[in-house]
């Protein structure tokens, strides 16, 4: 192993490790048609790396029925496991080769999502990736949710490492700044690369288009 200062990797798993953003768009279309509610696409875009208490607040502003709100969400969730059963949902292009690296250099490896834990833990099992990681942190065990760094404070004391031990591969804006307010070094791997030009935290280090280029960066910082 290298003797670099990086001892541990928290990955997000949504977008990050496996492809779920892009068929979550579509079952959040394909439930907001069943139940006839509009909305547009450009709000559902907006709803990435976004943990469910927030995304309910605006569903809830368009509905204005909590339980028309969480029958659309049930709606959502139906779809989007059905479209994994078909095969539908994929892992990142990168993801395997990524996990397997850092389990080979012996590296610390936690997730940091916002699902919750019931679903993330179906996820990880379809994917067989639960084995790679010495712990998890799901968006129920902590009280706020990314934007807020509950979350990655709370990976921080389950890793049992110095914060600046650690590095953050994330896909969204969202995740990126929670791993901000817990002060951890970032590379923010974007679902749109176009994405980059956007302000962003100074804690991100590397903008890559994909987990490949992830891996490559890592090894350097490994190097250094």
């Amino acid at each position: 192993m290298s003797n670099s200062t990086i001892a541990g990797v928290i990955f997000d798993m949504d977008g990050c490790l496996v492809d779920t953003e892009s068929v979550y768009k579509i079952a959040w279309r394909q439930a907001f048609e069943k139940y006839a509610v509009a909305i547009s696409q450009e709000q559902i875009d907006s709803w990435l790396g976004l943990g469910w208490d927030i995304i309910a607040q605006e569903i809830d502003q368009i509905t204005d029925n909590n339980k028309l709100t969480l029958a659309i969400r049930q709606a959502r969730e139906a779809i989007f496991f059905q479209m994994m059963t078909e095969n539908l949902v994929h892992l990142m292009p990168g993801a395997l080769e990524m996990l397997d690296f850092v389990k080979k250099e012996q590296l610390v490896v936690g997730l940091a999502s916002s699902t919750f834990q019931e679903k993330g833990q179906r996820i990880l099992a379809h994917f067989e990736l639960t084995q790679y990681f010495d712990f998890i942190v799901f968006g129920d065990e902590v009280e706020h949710r990314k934007p807020a760094g509950d979350i990655y404070i709370k990976a921080i004391e389950k890793s049992g490492l110095k914060k600046e031990q650690l590095l953050v591969f994330e896909d969204s804006l969202t995740g990126c700044e929670a791993a901000q307010k817990a002060e951890l070094q970032t590379i923010w791997v974007p679902e749109v690369f176009s994405d980059r030009l956007k302000p962003h935290p100074e804690t991100i280090c590397q903008i890559v288009p994909s987990m490949i280029k992830g891996k490559n960066e890592l090894e350097k910082l490994m190097r250094k």
